[in-house]
């Protein structure tokens, strides 16, 4: 199962640039389907509670966010909560923060504020355990100052980028 599962990553896996692709082109109809396959993939390889079924349930929900079909979104956006709250690993606290900051974000933009306070409270507890942080200069989340890519946006840094992370201030 084990040679297997990585086979199915391979082949799933939509790329970084597929992703931000996908969205800067407005094609959300081939998104779905990449990410529904995958999805698809992973669970049946690795499970359903695997951090790789978690990260296409929140690609899901940003695509359908993207769309407004936010009933959708916010049902994938609980899914890879839930998935990510039970995570464990050296990437589990990376992984849950960006599900928090991304579903307070959305539950924002749906006028639903006091629902946003408390996962940016939860989102705020992960990032104060951890030290050094930064900001993107793309996106402007917290993310790890040693971070070699953004969780959110994707934006690359390190010798070569033009992208250099810039130091946590008092909002």
């Amino acid at each position: 199962m084990n040679t297997y599962g990585h086979v199915a990553r391979d082949l799933a896996i939509p790329t970084p640039e597929q992703t931000r692709a996908f969205r800067e082109q407005s094609r959300h109809a081939e998104a779905e389907q990449v990410f529904m396959r995958a999805m698809g993939i992973y669970t049946k390889a690795l499970g359903p509670e695997d951090c790789f079924v978690g990260t296409t349930h929140l690609n899901l929900a940003l695509l359908y966010e993207d769309i407004e079909r936010y009933a959708e979104a916010d049902t994938h956006f609980r899914r890879a909560l839930s998935i990510t709250e039970g995570a464990s690993g050296s990437n589990a606290d990376n992984l849950l923060l960006v599900v928090l900051q991304d579903y307070a974000e959305f539950l924002r933009k749906t006028d639903r504020c006091s629902e946003a306070e408390t996962f940016e409270v939860r989102a705020g507890n992960i990032t104060s355990r951890r030290e050094p942080l930064g900001l993107c200069p793309n996106c402007d989340k917290a993310i790890p100052a040693d971070s070699k890519e953004c969780p959110h946006c994707e934006a690359q840094f390190g010798e070569r980028s033009a992208w250099k992370i810039g130091p946590m201030l008092n909002r």
